[in-house]
């Protein structure tokens, strides 16, 4: 037994050894990034308890929120691919190993309700209810409901049909979404009693007819995406060593690639950029910052607000991008190809300009969609002078770094 807690807690120490040297990294090399973020972030919060019309369903929206963070319990289980063989013939003796870390995941996860719900004060105290003990009863259930859904969620895992588990997912994300109307004032209170009753009914089934044993496999797959969703934050602003990345053959976007010159000078760009399509980790990061820039972009109409956006994500993307070149650069087709090693950077300088200036088109519909011709055009040469200075200072010096 105390074996299997040293080992428990030397898992949770060393991850958080593992993570607290990449969150250093960012917090001293990026450190004024999250703050211009919480700036913009403040203010959109702001307009935006002033923007809401009166006859908005809030409540509505807030419920759904309240579900989505309810529904989504994952259970940290620090559990490794070799814990399949070693661990199972102490498999009876287990049960504090996984009670632990279900008082990890619930502690981590009631905490970021927490956050979240004080975040939420103002409008719900704008739009719900002015009485603090509304807000800090509704605060309670869904600590208590965190539980009951990380509890839950341990007893879906244990069935193999991956429709029942669907089903059940869904299920208890309706029941959630009730208890969420309860708490903004969307249902009346006198009828708490019928989700009292099914969340009772429904815990009550799953701890019945679930399996007794652990199901190994599905856990180590769970355990790997919850691992990821870390890493694949921390992969915005450098090489993560434990991530695997995945590729796949985008053949819908080679014909996009027909117009690179046919010339020794474009040949690595050509090869960056294929490469990029391909990674699953670089393609995808990109397109989300790129979706995220033009969502912000055209629904806001402050011009000072739109370009520290435009800069913020040209730089994100920047970022992103250049930290391809740690995996990219040990490729063995740079070996063969008969080429100056000088061709490497300046194909990788292109490609990061090249994907600069589709973000650039993108953002730019925003820009047009929003202000006028004149103003419009001048956040576009605003942004491509912004691009340039990325491109030929930030660029090379992540590069340096990363060598």
């Amino acid at each position: 037994m105390d074996d299997l807690n040293r080992l428990w807690w030397g898992r949770v120490q060393g991850f958080w050894k593992d993570a607290g040297k990449y969150l250093k990294i960012i917090v001293t090399g990026y450190v004024y990034l999250p703050m211009v973020f919480l700036l913009v972030l403040g203010w959109l919060y702001k307009s935006l308890l002033t923007w809401l019309p009166t006859d908005f369903p809030i409540g509505w929206v807030i419920a759904g929120i309240f579900a989505l963070l309810l529904n989504h319990s994952p259970i940290r289980t620090f559990l490794k691919k070799a814990d399949v063989i070693f661990l199972l013939p102490v498999e009876p003796k287990l049960t504090v190993y996984f009670l632990r870390s279900f008082l990890y995941s619930f502690f981590i996860q009631t905490l970021g309700i927490v956050i979240f719900l004080f975040l939420l004060a103002p409008m719900y105290t704008i739009r719900i209810s002015s009485n603090p003990s509304d807000f800090y009863f509704a605060m309670i259930v869904m600590i208590l409901l965190k539980a009951w859904n990380l509890s839950m969620s341990w007893y879906e895992h244990k069935w193999e049909d991956p429709w029942l588990r669907l089903g059940l997912t869904i299920l208890r994300y309706l029941l959630n979404m009730i208890w969420g109307l309860l708490l903004v004032g969307q249902l009346n209170r006198e009828f708490i009693w019928i989700p009292l009753f099914l969340t009772i009914l429904l815990g009550w089934f799953m701890m019945r007819y679930s399996s007794k044993g652990y199901p190994w496999l599905r856990l180590l797959e769970l355990e790997e995406q919850n691992k990821s969703m870390f890493y694949s934050f921390a992969q915005w602003f450098m090489e993560i060593p434990e991530m695997s990345r995945k590729v796949r053959n985008r053949t819908v976007l080679l014909p996009l690639m027909r117009w690179i010159p046919h010339h020794p000078r474009w040949a690595y760009t050509y090869l960056f950029i294929r490469s990029i399509f391909r990674y699953n980790d670089l393609y995808y990061g990109y397109l989300r910052l790129v979706l995220i820039s033009f969502l912000l972009l055209v629904s806001i109409q402050q011009l000072y607000i739109s370009v520290t956006i435009s800069a913020i994500f040209l730089f994100l993307s920047t970022v992103q991008l250049a930290n391809g070149w740690n995996h990219l650069k040990y490729h063995f087709w740079y070996r063969i190809y008969p080429l100056p090693s000088g061709y490497r950077r300046v194909g990788f300088s292109q490609t990061v300009g090249i994907l600069l200036i589709f973000q650039l088109m993108v953002t730019s519909v925003a820009f047009f969609y929003q202000y006028p011709m004149g103003t419009a055009l001048g956040l576009v040469v605003v942004s491509i002078i912004l691009s340039l200075l990325f491109i030929n200072f930030l660029l090379p010096r992540i590069i340096k770094d990363l060598n």
